[in-house]
């Protein structure tokens, strides 16, 4: 594969490696050897390589071990791997970068075209933020998505202070044991404790 400006040349060996030639300007003069660009990690043969749009980065697709394609990114200037992209458990068969944004196209075994994009740091938005492998059930509380207003707030914590100042002001007796009024004859009639109101109805057929 060939740089977008003719200034680099990348090569694929048999020896599972990339290797990033420097064009020179002459002719006649050979490409000279810049970096080479290898995995020691993971052992898997490319299956295919390309520059970005700019010539900034070289991207290089596998199928790993596992079952499943991986995406290696590198930096031209220098060599060093710039990112490591899992793929679901398919295979790769070819990459194509768009010429002039970050979005990197790798279609499959399956007959699908899997679009890779910039990495959005949701953190950076949502600090509670956490990402989930998998799919989950999630169950909101009952006024989690209610709207209220600063000045609701500011009336409900206000309320809450208060109560919560009430309560220390109040002394609670644990020690006096109070009479229950309703079983004290002494003190209530039998007619009152026990009164039950009735209707007297009458019945016509």
């Amino acid at each position: 594969a060939l740089g977008r400006t003719g200034a680099t040349l990348l090569a694929h060996g048999a020896d599972r490696a990339l290797r990033l030639y420097a064009v020179p300007p002459a002719p006649a003069d050979p490409p000279r050897l810049a970096h080479t660009l290898a995995d020691p990690v993971v052992d898997a043969a490319w299956v295919h390589a390309c520059f970005s749009g700019e010539g900034e980065y070289v991207a290089a697709g596998r199928v790993t071990p596992h079952g499943r394609y991986e995406l290696c990114l590198w930096h031209v200037d220098d060599g060093s791997l710039a990112d490591r992209l899992p793929g679901p458990r398919v295979g790769v068969t070819g990459l194509s970068w768009h010429p002039a944004r970050s979005f990197l196209a790798a279609s499959t075994s399956d007959g699908l075209v899997d679009m890779w994009g910039p990495r959005m740091d949701w953190k950076a938005f949502a600090p509670a933020f956490r990402a989930l492998e998998m799919n989950v059930v999630y169950i909101e509380r009952e006024d989690e998505f209610d709207k209220v207003s600063e000045a609701d707030e500011r009336k409900e914590r206000l309320r809450l202070e208060r109560e919560a100042e009430r309560a220390e002001a109040e002394d609670v007796d644990v020690v006096t044991v109070e009479r229950v009024a309703v079983f004290d004859s002494d003190g209530e009639s039998e007619s009152e404790v026990f009164y039950i109101p009735t209707v007297v109805r009458t019945l016509t057929k």
